[in-house]
């Protein structure tokens, strides 16, 4: 206990020393011992600890939110996948159809060549038949002989009244005849006749002597003669009158024997048409 003064100074130290005295006296614990267990005293059962109770924990809000994120960022790339398909499938259809394209032009373009080859290929004038080359044989000069004699009989015979011509006609052609580029059986073509001598009843032919040229082909037994014939036709029935000059062309075949004809052809070289003075 500390030095008090005396005699006030003494009270107060005094009542201030008691006042820590009980202080420090209630600071300090008791200590009490614990009663002594009795026999067939059952022991005291150990106290259950209390329940805690701990605070609830807090959601997770961040899980929360990203759940949602999670479907939304799902939805987004199905829909994008979705577009990314689509797209390549309107490309690939696009390049298929630019294909097709391509393959009708190349089409179209061949069809127009092809198209042009054949309207060059019709344009062009049609080849001539090879004209029968004179073989070494010993009856082509006869052959020869006998083409200009039955052209020159011919001639003549046409210049005679129409009863005539029409019964030595026959005579004359094979069994078929081209006339004129049309093949044709010798009835048609003595048809053919009667209509040309009823047009023209009056003729005269003559085959120029020096216009006669002969080529013949043993190897088919045919020749061709060419001349130039000068010509005069009149009707009187009808007031008319025509001359001028062909060029006749006409195949012999010798293949039965004789000489017949078996082609004929004629082209006007000129030709005046005026009225009858007879």
């Amino acid at each position: 206990m500390p030095a008090c003064p005396r005699p006030l100074a003494a009270l107060i130290c005094l009542v201030s020393g008691a006042l820590m005295a009980a202080g420090s006296a209630a600071a300090q614990p008791s200590w009490v011992d614990p009663p002594a267990k009795t026999a067939g005293e059952p022991a005291a059962k150990p106290r259950e600890p209390a329940p805690s109770f701990s605070a609830e924990p807090k959601p997770d809000r961040r899980g929360a939110e990203r759940a949602p994120v999670s479907a939304r960022t799902t939805r987004n790339a199905d829909r994008i996948a979705a577009d990314a398909a689509a797209r390549a499938a309107a490309r690939r259809a696009a390049q298929a159809e630019e294909r097709r394209i391509e393959e009708r032009r190349a089409a179209l373009a061949e069809e127009r060549r092809a198209a042009r080859r054949a309207e060059r290929l019709s344009a062009r004038p049609p080849r001539r038949a090879p004209e029968p080359v004179a073989e070494p044989d010993g009856r082509m000069e006869d052959w020869a002989v006998a083409s200009q004699d039955l052209t020159r009989a011919y001639f003549a015979t046409f210049s005679e009244p129409n009863g005539v011509v029409l019964g030595a006609t026959p005579r004359f052609y094979g069994d078929r005849v081209v006339f004129h580029g049309r093949a044709m059986s010798l009835s048609a073509l003595l048809a053919e006749k009667r209509r040309f001598l009823a047009r023209w009843p009056e003729r005269r032919y003559r085959a120029r002597p020096d216009s006669i040229r002969t080529a013949c082909n043993a190897g088919i037994a045919t020749c061709q003669v060419e001349s130039t014939v000068d010509f005069v036709a009149a009707n009187p029935g009808r007031g008319v009158r025509s001359e001028g000059t062909v060029a006749v062309r006409m195949a012999l075949s010798f293949a039965g024997g004789r000489p017949v004809i078996v082609s004929e052809s004629s082209r006007v070289l000129s030709r005046d048409r005026m009225a009858s003075h007879d």
